[in-house]
């Protein structure tokens, strides 16, 4: 790749050179319009019993209890300025972590797809599709899952970002 946005971003056996992975993460963002972003994430403590500013994976940000991988979606959400969806759950999860992780461990082995309580309606309208979740056993929260077996993503530019949990 070069020329135009990408500069000088050398390109060997198909991946780009680490040093030069900032150039192309700028000229993405430079590319990007409000219109055709949305970010969607899952956040534990949005879908739980317990109030969000006991939970597990909670920062605090201008004396707010924000769960974290909110707290990063609004991050990203500064930069691209795109609409935002949070995944919510029409079973919720344990305030008690011990159990969020023992019910998480029982969906993986099961590949359960638990159910999602609401519903995108405009898909269609966004090319780039940032999405976001915490690392539950090495891998996305099986409700990630139903999200991505619901919505045909062809033609989409999916951004994966995520915080580890357990």
């Amino acid at each position: 790749m070069n020329g135009g946005c990408y500069g000088n971003i050398e390109k060997k056996n198909n991946c780009i050179n680490s040093n030069d992975i900032y150039n192309l993460h700028g000229c993405i963002l430079y590319h990007l319009s409000k219109e055709d972003v949305l970010i969607v994430y899952f956040s534990p403590g949005e879908n739980s019993k317990v109030d969000i500013a006991s939970s597990c994976s909670v920062t605090q940000i201008n004396g707010e209890n924000i769960g974290i991988i909110h707290a990063l979606t609004n991050q990203i959400n500064k930069y691209v300025k795109g609409d935002v969806f949070s995944i919510k759950t029409l079973e919720k999860y344990s305030g008690d972590i011990n159990k969020v992780v023992k019910k998480a461990k029982q969906e993986q082995d099961k590949l359960t797809r638990p159910a999602i309580s609401n519903k995108l309606e405009n898909l269609d309208e966004y090319e780039i599709i940032f999405v976001g979740y915490p690392i539950w056993w090495g891998d996305m929260p099986q409700v990630m899952y139903s999200f991505f077996d619901e919505y045909d993503f062809s033609d989409k530019i999916i951004i994966p970002y995520s915080t580890s949990e357990f």
